[in-house]
């Protein structure tokens, strides 16, 4: 049997090598992992994302386009005061620290498309683009998944799974 103090060494020693493992499995730019949407019978949508800025500078993201909608946002809940969830768009953009992620996620932080030009089913693809205060852009696939229960990471595995790179395309 395993002493303890050799277990709590071997921990404290696989812990300690995540960042560089992290880093290495996440070359430098910005990395988008199980991107996917929801499209509503509205003309609208929401698109729901990790992103991950590994481009050796803090970022802010401040926007999005796309050829299928007529304008992308970026959007939040909150709560109002007298305990009504409203969505609404997200001011001065969103924080991507240097190292860091950022979840999209139904209930919270989402891309808005408003004004779809194209009828999308489930399975269809098309391309999103992310727009930075550095005037650096990322471009990546979006599915549209319908059926995505939140918290359902779908069939993919995340390793190697909607990941792109994109930093300082200009803008």
């Amino acid at each position: 049997m395993l002493s303890r103090r050799f277990f709590l060494a071997a921990a404290t020693a696989a812990l300690s090598l995540s960042p560089a493992l992290a880093h290495s499995d996440h070359p430098e730019g910005f990395h988008v992992h199980d991107a996917y949407a929801r499209i509503g019978a509205t003309g609208s949508g929401a698109v729901f994302l990790t992103l991950h800025n590994n481009t050796a500078q803090d970022e802010r993201l401040t926007g999005a386009r796309t050829d299928i909608a007529e304008r992308a946002e970026l959007h939040t809940h909150t709560m109002t005061a007298d305990g009504v969830m409203q969505m609404v768009p997200i001011e001065g953009g969103v924080a991507m620290p240097y190292g860091e992620m950022h979840e999209f996620v139904r209930g919270g932080d989402h891309i808005m498309l408003m004004g779809l030009t194209r009828e999308l089913k489930d399975g269809d693809t098309f391309s999103l683009t992310l727009v930075f205060d550095s005037g650096a852009e990322f471009t990546f696939d979006v599915v549209v998944d319908n059926a995505r229960m939140p918290g359902d990471s779908g069939d993919m595995p995340m390793e190697g799974h909607g990941h792109g790179t994109g930093h300082g395309t200009g803008g």
